[in-house]
């Protein structure tokens, strides 16, 4: 969760991205953002986060891929572009249970 925290402003813009950007970012992406994405898709595979099931089913190998911790991070960035139609599906739980989290810790600070 750190991890998404710390590109927090990365996963609100590629949520409003168009395609052509989406796929620039990814491809210009770091080590750190990339394990982002196997972070998200491993808190998907563990049941984690609510997600839409019907809406990703057809991208559940390119997912599990992303999630597996023996592909290098060469084919994960293929993945992650591949299923860029997706990459909406995938971010918004993400972005609403960060929300959620971080409501409860200003909550409890007043």
């Amino acid at each position: 969760m750190k991890n998404v925290k710390k590109h927090y402003h990365l996963l609100k813009l590629l949520l409003t991205a168009s395609p052509a950007q989406k796929r620039a970012i990814i491809r210009t992406a770091d080590k750190s953002q990339l394990h982002l994405f196997c972070e998200i898709c491993l808190n998907i595979l563990e049941g984690n986060l609510a997600v839409d099931v019907k809406k990703l089913r057809k991208y559940k190998k390119a997912i599990r891929k992303i999630g597996n911790k023996k592909l290098s991070l060469k084919q994960k960035r293929k993945e992650i572009i591949q299923i860029g139609g997706a990459l909406p599906f995938l971010i918004a739980p993400v972005l609403t249970a960060l929300a959620g989290i971080i409501g409860k810790a200003i909550g409890n600070r007043i």
